[in-house]
């Protein structure tokens, strides 16, 4: 399916098949519609899989991570190289977990634990500091993440279904149809 496909079909739900009017409205609402899908949920990897990513040198020797050269959307999930022997866990949490743990020594992290969380463009490693099996001067870690959609780089040709987009039929027609409704919602036809 091109790009232009997916327009067409957003306008001929707005009585606008040709593209006329609403053509740079349908790619808005077709852009946070995505956006919508993916930060609540809504989708499975394999529906947008050219653009779950993995960063394989994550180091925390300097923290907080800077991960803004990433062009983050999501973040799914963390864990120690896998090609190294380590005998500890990773966790991804978010700030409002960490604000739990941080009053209570009994949630914090054991010897075994490295809890990682983002603030902004930042990730910053909690563990324990007077027992752990983690050494942050060398220990390294895979991040998995949802690389931000572009959509202002696409064209009207471009196949969103094949490489290097990826992007499954039944991820676009849930955008699709999200989209419509936002923009028949804005034009109030």
């Amino acid at each position: 399916m091109t790009y232009l496909e997916v327009l067409t079909d957003i306008c001929s739900r707005a009585a606008d098949p040709e593209l006329d009017s609403y053509k740079e409205r349908a790619k808005d609402h077709f852009t946070r519609a995505i956006a919508t899908l993916i930060t609540s949920g809504q989708y499975t990897e394999n529906e947008i899989k050219g653009y779950v990513k993995l960063k394989t040198d994550v180091s925390f020797s300097t923290n907080p991570y800077d991960f803004s050269a990433l062009k983050v959307l999501k973040l799914l999930d963390i864990m120690p190289d896998p090609q190294v022997p380590n005998d500890f866990s990773a966790y991804l949490k978010t700030f409002e977990e960490m604000r739990l743990v941080s009053g209570v020594s009994e949630l914090q992290p054991e010897a075994t634990e490295v809890f990682v969380y983002p603030v902004g463009i930042n990730l910053y490693a909690v563990y324990n500091t007077s027992a752990s099996n983690y050494t942050p001067a060398s220990d390294m870690f895979y991040l998995k993440y949802i690389e931000d959609i572009v959509t202002s780089v696409w064209t009207d040709s471009d196949e969103l279904t094949a490489t290097p987009r990826y992007l499954l039929d039944s991820f676009v027609s849930r955008a699709i149809d999200i989209a419509s409704k936002t923009l028949l919602d804005e034009v109030q036809l």
